[in-house]
């Protein structure tokens, strides 16, 4: 994979929160780059449509850096049971 499709994902997903573009979050939580992942789970929250099943495949991802984000995440929103 090349390095710079990989930076263009991790800042399209960025913005794509900002955007409210929930297809490309949705697609960019399977992205096999896992900072492209936890950015994803980021930008679900910014864009108003982060769940309790995201957060829970987030949380079994294999990734630290994934699993990270949905605490940091999962911390903010104690309405989810």
């Amino acid at each position: 994979m090349n390095h710079d499709s990989v930076r263009s994902r991790r800042r399209r997903v960025v913005l794509a929160g900002y955007d409210g573009d929930t297809g490309f979050i949705t697609r960019s939580l399977t992205d096999p780059d896992a900072r492209v992942r936890a950015l994803a789970l980021s930008a679900a929250e910014r864009a108003g449509v982060l769940t309790p099943p995201m957060l829970a495949s987030g949380a079994s991802d294999p990734e630290p850096e994934v699993r990270a984000a949905v605490c940091r995440l999962a911390a903010g929103h104690s309405h989810f049971d």
